[in-house]
């Protein structure tokens, strides 16, 4: 065989080898996957910080202030429960003025005095922004409700799990 029989043979092998192990339509595929974990999410928002009751006369001696409503926003990827409950037994007052004297009512339903202990409001599922009202009155007594400047430290709203 004479050289450029030589040449032209080595190069069509080479070619058969490249060709063959690098066919023309093969194409390279990559899969890959996404993992994310994603836990149990359950936020409340209170669309007040303070709810303002001035009592006027005729409310002192009737015994009740005027009703306060404040709006919870809640937003949740999972089922949950809203409790609400005082964070001390009596109220900044000229006396021992006792937290249930704060009155709490949701949907309707009968007001019960506010206590230090969680009481169940209400549940639900996954929600985004939802809103829920709960309305606040203050049991007034003409004897012991003298002059003075009355505050309750907070009133907390909690949401738990269902």
């Amino acid at each position: 065989m004479n050289p450029a029989g030589k040449i032209f043979f080595i190069a069509c092998y080479v070619a058969t080898c490249l060709i063959g192990a690098f066919p023309a339509n093969a194409e390279d595929t990559y899969q890959a996957g996404i993992s994310i974990v994603i836990g149990q999410v359950r936020t409340v928002t209170v669309d007040t910080q303070y709810a303002d009751f001035q009592p006027t006369a005729p409310e002192l001696i009737e015994g009740w202030t005027q009703v306060q409503t404040i709006n919870a926003m809640v937003s949740a990827n999972t089922h949950w429960e809203m409790t609400i409950r005082g964070s001390d037994e009596y109220w900044n007052a000229p006396w021992e003025k006792p937290v249930g004297d704060i009155f709490w009512s949701y949907d309707g339903s009968e007001y019960v005095p506010l206590t230090v202990d969680p009481a169940f409001v209400v549940n639900g599922s996954a929600v985004v922004d939802e809103n829920y009202s709960i309305e606040f009155i203050v049991a007034l007594d003409p004897l012991k409700d003298i002059p003075g400047d009355y505050s309750y430290p907070q009133i907390i709203v909690e949401l738990n799990d269902q």
